[in-house]
């Protein structure tokens, strides 16, 4: 059985994080764990035409705003969605569960009526009392969608090591895989 889920947040609140917990835990069952984003057709895109696809404040905002004009046409749901049947073709016999990164309200709400996804939005509290700028509405806008989950990310200003952001996590993770993931 495959699940599907979009999964949001600011930058750098720990979504891949999450992900690659979630994964860890899961590598001795019968489960496959896959990261994908929305934006990885557009960095290949990017790529081609020679351009810094560094997450600067400055390219995020060109990344949103190209995000935006080549979704006119659909680009970036069409390519994503080819390779989540791709992943699911290739690993058939497997129970799938593919975290899908995307910002756009909108757009989530196609992996919604596609694949019947859950969506998850990663927040901290600690870093929505800042009120940061990212400089773009793909960024700024992700609290503006009703979730089916919300991962809280207790999330320290200045985080020591990786291992401590793990062991934050640790819990959240379990309870997500046990009351969500293995139901």
């Amino acid at each position: 059985m495959n699940q599907f889920y979009v999964i949001n947040g600011r930058p750098k609140i720990g979504k891949d994080t999450f992900v690659s917990i979630v994964k860890e835990h899961l590598t001795e069952s019968n489960y496959l764990v896959h990261n994908i984003s929305t934006m990885e057709p557009l960095l290949k895109f990017i790529d081609d035409l020679g351009l810094n696809k560094e997450k600067t404040l400055k390219n995020r905002k060109m990344f949103s705003l190209l995000k935006e004009a080549v979704d006119i046409q659909g680009y970036t749901f069409s390519r994503t969605k080819e390779k989540i049947c791709e992943i699911c073709k290739e690993n058939k016999n497997y129970n799938n569960i593919i975290f899908i990164h995307c910002r756009e309200p909108k757009e989530i709400d196609k992996y919604v009526e596609f694949l019947h996804a859950k969506t998850i939005l990663i927040t901290s509290p600690e870093i929505e009392k800042l009120q940061i700028d990212y400089g773009n509405n793909s960024d700024n806008n992700v609290n503006n969608y009703n979730y089916d989950y919300i991962i809280n990310n207790h999330k320290p200003i200045k985080i020591k090591s990786q291992q401590e952001i793990n062991e934050i996590y640790k819990k959240t993770v379990e309870d997500f895989i046990n009351y969500v993931v293995c139901k």
